[in-house]
């Protein structure tokens, strides 16, 4: 379906427009929730169009979905620092996204209509061998029975480590589903398959925390989740500190555009962000640089090195954190950049990543901007 400019800008206005009038009456989550989704999910669909041609739709949207979050970030802690992110503070960034991609649109090499067809998403192309679908139902039962162990463990007492509480029997089923997802990867005959399957995997490592963690996880996420309360309340806090803004701004946006609490939002922005856009970078980054194997062992060789990495940075959310994710994106996307391959973000998005890091931690934004 072709979208022309104008038809872009009126269906944003028209998915926006309800979502502003209820930052000034009621605050009726339904509707942030409804019309505020469905504004994400456009723009982070045409964003991805724009930015990562000849991709799967389902890989466009994670690019867009993260360049939207990125354009958010920026725009949010910019008006923050000048003016504050009352009801028309917040209205202003919100209306600002419609047109930074209309920017996009006009001046990037693009054709005139932004088209959004739901042609190749990914699972239509799938070619597993033969038996692999007891893989992929061994491995669902596997992570549910895993998410349940955590659900059941959940507490509210001060405890040193959530594996105090949680079941020995995770430990098995840990080491089953790490089994499993590298097999999956390898029966699987298609670039387009393991991000997925290996986004649901990091997200059962992620969450750990969080599920078992009924209040929540370390010490620094209380003190930046009352801070992005207060400024959801106030509008504002004082003194407005140069460093860790790019968090609040995002959070306090994300929670009024979606109409979920602060604390959801502040809660799963990091452990859903890695988990879902870390397999399809690096999935990326090995089709742009070759691999001449076939896409099965590309998808193997992604799941081992996942299974590998030490997750504890991405388990909760803090400024530290975020900002390191960024600076891993960074990095990533910059590796194709640097072969004199395609990169999914032309160079000047990188610096918006860049610049995005430097607003949520100038520990990680300093060396992402060097």
């Amino acid at each position: 379906m072709p979208f022309s400019l104008l038809q872009y800008n009126i269906l944003s206005l028209v998915l926006l427009l309800p979502v502003v009038l209820n930052l000034f009456a009621g605050n009726n989550a339904r509707i942030s929730a409804l019309f505020g989704g469905l504004f994400v999910v456009f723009q982070s669909l045409i964003l991805g169009q724009i930015l990562s041609k000849n991709r799967t739709l389902s890989t466009q949207f994670v690019f867009g979905l993260l360049s939207f979050l990125t354009l958010l970030l920026l725009s949010s802690t910019a008006v923050y620092v000048i003016w504050d992110l009352s009801a028309p503070a917040q209205s202003l960034v919100f209306l600002l996204q419609p047109l930074f991609v209309s920017l996009l649109l006009r001046f990037k090499d693009a054709p005139k209509q932004t088209r959004l067809e739901i042609n190749e998403f990914g699972w239509r192309h799938l070619q597993f061998k033969r038996g692999a679908w007891i893989l992929f139902v061994s491995y669902g039962l596997t992570l549910l029975t895993g998410f349940i162990l955590l659900f059941v463990a959940a507490t509210s007492e001060s405890i040193t480590s959530p594996w105090q509480v949680v079941s020995p029997a995770f430990w098995p089923l840990l080491a089953l589903a790490t089994i499993l997802i590298i097999l999956i990867s390898w029966t699987t005959d298609s670039r387009s398959s393991s991000p997925y399957f290996i986004s649901t995997y990091l997200l059962f490592l992620f969450s750990a925390a969080l599920i078992v963690y009924k209040v929540g996880y370390g010490f620094d996420s209380f003190i930046h989740q009352t801070t992005e309360q207060l400024i959801s309340s106030n509008g504002f806090v004082l003194p407005k500190t140069p460093y860790y803004l790019g968090q609040y701004s995002l959070v306090v946006s994300l929670s009024r555009l979606l109409g979920a609490s602060v604390l959801m939002i502040d809660r799963l922005l990091v452990p859903l962000l890695a988990a879902l856009s870390l397999p399809f970078l690096s999935a990326e980054i090995l089709q742009q640089n070759g691999a001449a194997q076939p896409g099965l062992r590309r998808g193997a060789w992604l799941a081992v090195a996942f299974v590998m990495m030490p997750f504890a940075s991405f388990v909760v959310t803090t400024p530290q954190a975020l900002a390191n994710l960024y600076f891993l994106w960074i990095v990533l996307c910059s590796f194709p950049l640097l072969l004199n391959s395609t990169v999914p973000w032309n160079l000047p998005m990188l610096w918006l990543l860049a610049l995005s890091a430097m607003a949520i931690h100038p520990l990680s934004g300093i060396p992402a901007i060097i």
